[in-house]
């Protein structure tokens, strides 16, 4: 995650989907394995995974789940990053990274983050996303990105999840500099994902980043 933003388009369902974020110029598209409105089968996950090309990374987005269930899943989709969103130790987190997979943790955002909290996993990425009460992730709201905007941890990239749409990201990504960013619901419509959303969010970042190298110059 180094360079550019890295750009993933979450709550993947449907083929069309994947190939507008593909289109774009998306980094990864996420796959939800967990208990939500965009969860999807292990075997259609399997299905589409299968047709898209290597270039743009595919994401396992898990809460607390079983660890067997978590690398049977990973296998059978090719899952290059794992996503955890729950109450996941560690050590379990870990496991993962031994056995040669990228894994990504998520901290919600309450207050001040700790940064112990987030090397603790020892995470290839953590996931500063909004808390939510009755939910982990996906939820649409953004929180206040002045809390994050000084956070850095060494070693670990940083992405901005959390109600990230096409109207607000320049402001995110210029308060608090993440090394990626990761929308769902800021990319969708009342039927589910759309593909001027998607082309939209992604472009609009590029668009940033080629200004701000102009500028450098």
């Amino acid at each position: 995650m180094k360079g550019r933003v890295w750009i993933k388009i979450c709550g993947i369902r449907k083929r069309q989907e994947a190939f507008w974020a593909l289109e774009a110029g998306a980094d990864a598209v996420g796959f939800v394995f967990a208990k939500s409105p965009r969860r999807i089968t292990l075997e259609k996950a399997q299905a589409l995974a299968a047709d898209l090309p290597p270039e743009i990374s595919k994401v396992g987005v898990f809460v607390n789940a079983l660890q067997e269930r978590v690398l049977d899943t990973a296998l059978r989709c090719g899952l290059d990053y794992l996503q955890f969103h729950g109450d996941e130790s560690p050590v379990y987190v870990n496991d993962f990274r031994r056995k040669g997979f990228k894994t990504i943790k998520a901290i919600p955002v309450h207050s001040e983050i700790n940064p112990l909290e987030c090397t603790r996993y020892g995470a290839d990425a953590i996931l500063l996303d909004t808390a939510y009460k009755n939910c982990r992730g996906g939820g649409g709201k953004t929180f206040n990105w002045e809390r994050v905007s000084s956070f850095r941890v060494s070693g670990v990239s940083m992405i901005l999840a959390g109600g990230l749409k096409e109207e607000n990201i320049i402001k995110a990504l210029e308060t608090v500099r993440p090394s990626g960013v990761d929308t769902s619901s800021g990319v969708e419509g009342e039927k589910g994902k759309e593909k001027d959303k998607i082309m939209g969010f992604v472009r609009k970042i590029r668009f940033w980043e080629e200004q701000k190298e102009r500028r450098g110059k």
